[in-house]
């Protein structure tokens, strides 16, 4: 429908639809998306006030994958997540823009193989 279609059209999937193949994926995914968020199905609250300082008392490994053509909001998480959560890495693959593990899924899969191999030859606290 028409929101499917606005989505689509955000400046968030740019990158993503100049490769076809990609962007015809992309076009099927949302257009299967019920639209949970828009029809207020789904709840965007905190269950605390302040969430973003408790942001250092989740000790869990963190992998931030952001591509280089993401928006600024996406990558400005991205950073503020990396200097909040204490076990977090961080990379940013060039080139790419918000849908990275399509856009690049080897570079993505690599990434997250090997952060998988870390964590689980890393004891956790």
């Amino acid at each position: 429908g028409k929101a499917h279609d606005a989505w689509l059209a955000d400046e968030l999937f740019e990158h993503a639809r100049k490769n076809p193949e990609l962007a015809a994926a992309l076009t099927q995914m949302v257009n299967d998306y019920a639209c949970g968020h828009w029809a207020l199905r789904t709840s965007n609250r905190w269950l605390c006030d302040e969430p973003i300082p408790r942001l250092a008392e989740l000790k869990f490994p963190v992998l931030l994958i952001n591509g280089e053509l993401d928006s600024k909001a996406f990558r400005a998480m991205a950073v503020e997540y990396g200097e909040r959560l204490p076990n977090a890495r961080s990379t940013i693959l060039p080139g790419i823009g918000h849908v990275s593990n399509m856009e690049a899924a080897d570079a993505f899969n690599e990434l997250f193989l090997a952060f998988i191999a870390l964590v689980a030859a890393t004891p956790l606290y």
